[in-house]
C-alpha cells in the first residue's frame, strides 16, 4: 500500500525538528539514502527528486542549517517540484556540513560510510525520520510490514542499532545487495510510527491490528460452536438410533423404569442438549449421560 507510506511521511515531514541539529540529522540520514550526489571534477551536484511538499520541506530545512555557510539551493520548479539541486562549492560544502564527506589537508573528499556519531547519539530520532521518509515503506496486506530499504550495509547497521536503543527489536536482511531492517509486529510498528511523529499512522495500524483480532477472536468461538453442535447433534443421532434399534427388537420394554424414561426423553427431544435433558430427568448431567451410555451398550 505505496499511498499508506506516504502518508506517513507527510506526518513525519509536519512533525518538529526542534534543534538544529536534529534537522542537520535528518538531512544527514536522508540524503544518504535519497538524494544523487555526483562529485566527478567541476560538476559537483546534490540533486534530490520528489514531489513539491517534500522538496520544499527541505529547501526550509537547508536554509535553517546552511546560514552563513554559502550554501544555496538552486530554484526548482515551484508548479510541478520535482528536483531540488545544490552544484558546484556548494554541494561540496553541504556534503560536509552533514559530515557525509570529510575533507583531508590536501583537498581531498573522503566518505564516511556511517552516519556520524553526534547525529547517532544526540538526535536519533531526528535520524530515523530521515531515514524513513527516504528510504521506508509501510505495507498492510494479511500482514504488517515497515522496512528501511538501503544500499549501503553500514547505514543498515546504524539504523537497526538507532531502533534497539530505543527499544524497537528490528530484524536485519541482506537481499539481492541490499540490506532491509524492517519490522512485522504491529505494536513495534505502531511505537515506531509514533517515535517518528506520525501519530494518526500509528492510531490507524493500533486499529488495523485490534479489528484484526476481534474478528479472528470471533472466528474461533464461531468455529467451536459449530464443532460443538456438530458433535451434539452427532452424539444425539447416535444415541436415538441405539434407542429405536432397542425397540424394534423389543428390548426396551425390559429395560428399567428409568432408562425407559431416559430413552422416552431422549426420543421426544432430538434437538435438546444434555444439560436440558438432565434437567428435564430432575439429575445431574453426568447422571443423564451415564443413563445415555448405558442404553447404547445395551444395543
Amino acid at each position: 500500500m505505496r499511498q499508506f507510506s506516504s502518508k506517513v511521511k507527510s506526518e513525519i515531514i509536519t512533525s518538529s525538528l526542534d534543534t538544529k541539529l536534529d534537522k542537520l540529522a535528518f538531512l544527514s540520514s536522508y540524503v544518504r539514502v535519497a538524494a544523487t550526489i555526483g562529485l566527478v571534477g567541476k560538476n559537483k551536484s546534490v540533486s534530490i527528486t520528489s514531489d513539491k511538499k517534500l522538496l520544499e520541506f527541505l529547501d526550509v530545512l537547508l536554509d535553517d542549517v546552511t546560514v552563513g555557510a554559502d550554501v544555496p539551493t538552486d530554484n526548482y520548479d515551484k508548479n510541478n517540484g520535482t528536483e531540488l539541486k545544490i552544484t558546484g562549492d556548494n554541494a561540496t560544502n553541504l556534503l560536509m556540513i552533514l559530515k557525509i564527506f570529510s575533507q583531508h589537508k590536501n583537498g581531498d573528499l573522503e566518505y564516511q560510510p556511517s552516519i556520524h556519531s553526534d547525529f547517532l547519539e544526540n538526535s536519533p530520532i531526528a535520524t530515523l525520520k530521515g531515514f524513513f521518509v527516504g528510504c521506508g515503506s509501510l505495507t498492510i496486506t494479511n500482514n504488517f510490514h515497515l522496512e528501511f530499504n538501503f544500499t549501503n550495509g553500514y547505514l543498515a547497521s546504524d539504523c537497526q542499532m538507532l531502533l534497539s536503543n530505543l527499544g524497537i527489536n528490528a530484524k536485519l536482511l541482506a537481499r539481492d545487495e541490499r540490506f532491509v531492517v524492517y519490522l512485522k509486529k504491529a505494536e513495534n510498528i505502531a511505537n515506531t510510527l509514533t517515535m517518528l511523529g506520525a501519530e494518526n499512522s500509528a492510531l490507524k495500524i493500533v486499529h488495523e491490528s485490534i479489528t484484526r483480532e476481534t474478528s479472528s477472536l470471533i472466528n474461533r468461538r464461531l468455529n467451536c460452536d459449530m464443532y460443538n453442535i456438530e458433535k451434539h447433534i452427532a452424539s444425539a443421532n447416535s444415541q436415538i438410533e441405539a434407542i429405536k434399534s432397542l425397540e424394534k427388537n423389543g428390548k426396551l420394554k425390559t429395560l428399567s423404569p428409568i432408562l425407559q424414561e431416559t430413552a422416552k426423553l431422549r426420543l421426544d427431544n432430538p434437538d435438546s442438549t444434555l444439560a436440558e435433558l438432565a434437567e428435564l430427568a430432575k439429575v445431574s448431567k453426568s447422571g443423564f449421560k451415564h443413563r445415555l451410555d448405558k442404553l447404547m451398550q445395551l444395543v
